[in-house]
């Protein structure tokens, strides 16, 4: 089994950091060091064998209690590396976590299957759905069952158009604003970070923000916010106004975005959910359903322990 050794943040390098998450068989944009960086409150790290192996640890501080912690705006982490079997790791990892973290709730990925839990241990296992994007749009519109072809149809009689917005301020506080009550953990700090990460990303070509709007008044019926790696287009932000629902625009708004990017070696990362009626629109779009694991160990000292069960 590898050397697993925890790295604090000021002694990680992050571009072979960078480098590595990036090359690994199970890569997503959660666990590059800027994504961190911006998003997590402090991060450090269990790295293997020269980088071959990764798992950032996203942690904070609480009357003077260390936890690991799942940050805003990120679905996945665990282990990351280039090794197919990435879940014969999983125990290892989970075993290195340093006994100073008192309590620990957490996503790990796709890739990371657990099958022998070290003692204490949790897990829930939560959904998520993809689809991919790699054959042109007619094939992709042929995967679309009876329901969703019929949704998609009417929606395209709704006098709707598909339009590029730069506008990340917009996106975001519609998103705020129309799902605060789902979102009750995400704070003021986890927009405004969420904001500037997205800004940057905006710079570098990796954020795309795709509206329907009424073709008569323009007024916004739908947006959906990507963020964009080699791999995937992550569904960071969905909203639909009360309006749009009426007229469908949220399945002509996906309908529009696989019009688009079909043909391109990416997958449609839906982000979720576990929700049943957001689950049930996403599955009929996507091709891929994947489990990935939020494990759990409480060693918090009595009576917390109790608190917080």
């Amino acid at each position: 089994m590898p050397v697993i050794r925890f790295i604090p943040y000021e002694e990680i390098d992050k571009t072979r950091w960078d480098n590595a998450i990036r090359s690994s068989s199970n890569s997503l944009i959660y666990a590059e060091s800027s994504y961190l960086d911006a998003m997590a409150d402090r991060w450090d790290a269990l790295i293997s064998d020269e980088y071959q192996l990764l798992m950032p640890i996203c942690s904070r501080e609480k009357f003077g209690i260390r936890y690991i912690y799942q940050p805003a705006f990120i679905q996945q982490l665990g282990i990351f590396g280039q090794d197919q079997n990435i879940s014969a790791y999983t125990h290892s990892f989970l075993e290195a976590i340093p006994g100073t973290y008192r309590l620990v709730e957490t996503t790990l990925n796709a890739a990371n299957v657990v099958q022998d839990l070290p003692n204490g241990w949790q897990v829930q296992y939560r959904n998520n759905f993809l689809r991919s994007l790699n054959n042109g749009y007619r094939t992709t519109r042929q995967g679309y069952d009876a329901y969703l072809r019929q949704r998609v149809n009417r929606a395209g009689r709704q006098g709707l158009e598909y339009r590029d917005s730069q506008d990340i301020g917009f996106a975001i506080k519609a998103y705020r604003d129309l799902y605060r009550l789902r979102i009750p953990d995400f704070s003021d700090r986890d927009f405004t970070q969420f904001g500037l990460l997205c800004g940057r990303l905006q710079e570098s070509g990796r954020l795309v923000i795709r509206q329907a709007v009424d073709k008569t008044n323009g007024e916004v019926y739908a947006l959906i916010l990507l963020l964009k790696d080699d791999r995937r287009l992550y569904n960071m932000i969905s909203c639909i106004w009360p309006e749009g629902k009426k007229k469908g625009a949220n399945y002509f708004l996906f309908d529009q975005v696989m019009r688009e990017f079909s043909g391109n070696p990416l997958s449609l990362d839906f982000e979720g959910s576990d929700v049943p009626g957001i689950a049930y629109f996403y599955e009929k779009f996507s091709d891929k359903k994947e489990i990935y694991p939020f494990i759990r160990l409480n060693r918090l000292p009595w009576p917390l322990r109790i608190l917080k069960p």
